[in-house]
């Protein structure tokens, strides 16, 4: 990992055949612009939504059976033995979490802090992907991005320790890997791959806590 007139040069680590972590210092001016954007951001008026309910906050007893939509178990008993039926399958389940729309003005922040000062060493930035807060039990469940392949980049902001996840299943191993978020920032990359049900990329989230995240899309360098 390099720094040099702010702009922070990073080597992607393999985690896995379609996941990396990103070695991001804390006290880079990515994380700095993050901070901005993420304090910045009115989280009761983002609940509100359009003014329609927009998650539940669900009690222990509950949040055990939402679990199990995360689940590996979930996973392997019902999605993928209906994968060779429709091998183009995008399932989410069932979600709890607020969506924000990323390319709002207001998320230009967050957007700046990623394309103008990351570069990924043999990766270009192409553009914003999805933005999202998780209330605690907030989770989205198992899916594939197969419709839309590519490297996938997210920057995820978990209020408490080990209290949240990413989930994804290996495309060569077929072994779930669960990567529990740290309190502050997580960095992390993975490939949605698209060209057989065999090796796309199923992952979920689930959160036990605030947990925001906003991702981009990055491409392999020619």
């Amino acid at each position: 990992m390099i720094i040099h007139d702010e702009i922070v040069e990073v080597k992607p680590q393999q985690v896995g055949d379609n996941i990396f972590s990103l070695d991001i210092p804390t006290d880079s001016i990515i994380v700095r612009q993050l901070d901005k954007w993420r304090k910045q951001v009115d989280w009761q008026e983002a609940m509100l939504g359009d003014g329609q309910t927009v998650y539940e906050l669900y009690d222990e007893d509950e949040r055990e059976e939402l679990r199990h939509f995360v689940s590996e178990e979930y996973l392997k008993n019902t999605i993928l033995t209906t994968e060779k039926e429709t091998p183009h399958r995008w399932d989410k389940g069932d979600t709890n979490f607020v969506e924000l729309n990323p390319f709002l003005d207001f998320h230009k922040v967050a957007h700046s802090a990623i394309k103008d000062y990351l570069k990924i060493e043999g990766y270009e930035y192409d553009k914003p992907s999805g933005c999202h807060w998780y209330p605690p039990s907030g989770f989205m469940g198992w899916h594939s991005n197969a419709d839309v392949g590519g490297y996938r980049v997210y920057c995820v902001y978990a209020s408490e320790d080990k209290k949240s996840f990413f989930r994804i299943r290996d495309s060569k191993t077929k072994e779930v890997i669960t990567q529990w978020d740290k309190k502050g920032w997580n960095f992390r990359m993975f490939l949605c791959n698209n060209t057989t049900p065999d090796n796309y990329a199923w992952h979920s989230i689930y959160s036990d806590t605030n947990r925001i995240s906003v991702g981009f899309c990055y491409q392999k360098e020619e």
